[in-house]
């Protein structure tokens, strides 16, 4: 199956698109700890969790039940997943960082971006729970958001 996205300002918000439907979505406040996705019916919450956010706590959209975590590697760019007792990698599949995959022995959600500039690409979906659709674009937000403020930090 595929679908696209789209972000809206600094990439606050992620939605997702079969033909031009909304089927999902990904909010995100900037420089706040805690974000919520939905997709295809799933809805979780994301927690970050340390003063570098090296981890992120994956629940229920109430906060209530762990389905999951995700510990990065910032220093690679890549991330491990463990979800619902299952282990996914996530990781960036061109130098340019404009493909990102997560997944799971043949189970796999493929990310594109399409246009970097109006912040718009699509997925592959095989096989994945509707869940980690929502993580990979997470997942590919907070490398960005890394990238981002070391690049300010070395312009100032």
């Amino acid at each position: 199956m595929s679908v696209t996205w789209k972000t809206t300002g600094w990439s606050q918000q992620y939605r997702i698109f079969r033909d031009k439907i909304i089927v999902g979505i990904l909010n995100k406040e900037i420089w706040k700890n805690v974000a919520l996705g939905e997709y295809n019916g799933a809805m979780i919450r994301f927690s970050s969790q340390g003063f570098w956010k090296t981890e992120t706590i994956i629940t229920d959209i109430e906060g209530a039940k762990s389905l999951g975590r995700i510990a990065y590697n910032d220093w690679k760019s890549t991330a491990t997943v463990t979800f619902q007792d299952e282990s996914y990698e996530w990781k960036y599949e061109s130098w340019k960082r404009n493909e990102w995959t997560i997944y799971h022995g043949s189970n796999f959600a493929k990310y594109k971006m399409t246009n970097i500039w109006k912040g718009e690409g699509a997925i592959e979906i095989e096989g994945v729970p509707p869940e980690l659709v929502i993580v990979g674009l997470y997942i590919e937000d907070h490398f960005k958001t890394i990238a981002a403020s070391v690049m300010v930090a070395a312009n100032s």
